[in-house]
C-alpha cells in the first residue's frame, strides 16, 4: 500500500520513481512516503546520476555537466518549453487540487484581461500541449478526466506565488466552484438528486479548498458556497 500511495503521489513519473527508488537502499516504502511524499519536487539524483541514466537527452531534463538533478529541474525544463499564454493557463489550472473538466477549465481561463495582462485563449490546444509535454494526466472517459500531476501542480503554484498571482488565481477558483455549486443546487431536489450529489462528491476536495480560501479572502463567495451546500452537507452527515 505504501508503494502504491507513493507512486500515485509521484504521478507515475518515471524520473520521480527512479529518484525515490534510489533511496530504497536505506529506507522502507512507508518511510519513503513519510519523508518524501510532500517533497517530491526536491527529490535529487546523486551527482552525475542523471547523465548515467540518459536523462539529459531528449529534453527530459536540462543538459548539464554531471551535477545533481532535482524533479523540479525536470518539470522546469518542460515549463520553459511552454508559450507565455500556456504558462498562464498552467498556473491557473493548478488551482484545481483534483480532477476537473474542460468546462471548469474554460471558466478558469475565460476571464477578462486581468493581472496577467492576458485574455481568454483556446483551451483545447493548450491541453494538448500540456499532455504532449507530460504535464497533464488524462484518465477515464467522464467529464472530470483531467488532472495535473502533483509535482507539476506544486511547481506551477510556486511560479504563481513567485509572480504575486496566487491569491488572484485562488479567488478565481473559488468563484468557479461557487458557480458550479449554484448550478447544481436546484438538482438536489427531485429526480436528478443522485447525479447532483455525485457531482458534488467528485468535487469535494476543490469545494473544501475554495471555501477555505474564500472564507478569508472573499467572504461573499464563501457565503454563496456555504448557503448552497447545506443540503448536500446534510446528506453527507
Amino acid at each position: 500500500p505504501a508503494i502504491a500511495a507513493l507512486v500515485r503521489r509521484l504521478g507515475g513519473l518515471p524520473l520521480a520513481i527512479e529518484l525515490v527508488a534510489a533511496r530504497g537502499r536505506v529506507l522502507d516504502p512507508a518511510e519513503l512516503l513519510d519523508r518524501y511524499g510532500d517533497r517530491v519536487l526536491d527529490l535529487t539524483t546523486p551527482d552525475g546520476y542523471a547523465q548515467s541514466r540518459g536523462w539529459g537527452r531528449g529534453g527530459a531534463v536540462p543538459e548539464v555537466p554531471s551535477v545533481a538533478v532535482t524533479l523540479r529541474d525536470a518539470v522546469a525544463a518542460s515549463y520553459r518549453l511552454l508559450a507565455p499564454e500556456e504558462r498562464v493557463a498552467l498556473c491557473r489550472l493548478a488551482a484545481f487540487g483534483h480532477r476537473w473538466s474542460v468546462e471548469l477549465a474554460e471558466e478558469m481561463l475565460a476571464c477578462e484581461a486581468d493581472v496577467d495582462g492576458t485574455v481568454a485563449i483556446d483551451l483545447v490546444p493548450v491541453l494538448d500541449r500540456l499532455a504532449e509535454l507530460g504535464l497533464l494526466s488524462v484518465l477515464g472517459t467522464g467529464p472530470l478526466r483531467f488532472r495535473l500531476l502533483d509535482a507539476v501542480r506544486e511547481f506551477a503554484i510556486e511560479q504563481a506565488a513567485g509572480a504575486g498571482k496566487l491569491t488572484h488565481i485562488r479567488r478565481r477558483h473559488a468563484r468557479v466552484i461557487a458557480a458550479l455549486v449554484a448550478r447544481t443546487v436546484p438538482d438536489l431536489v427531485g429526480a436528478r438528486l443522485i447525479g447532483a450529489v455525485r457531482r458534488l462528491d467528485e468535487m469535494n476536495g476543490d469545494i473544501g479548498s475554495a471555501l477555505a480560501h474564500a472564507a478569508t479572502d472573499d467572504p461573499l463567495t464563501a457565503l454563496r458556497l456555504a448557503s448552497g451546500l447545506s443540503r448536500w452537507w446534510r446528506f453527507r452527515g
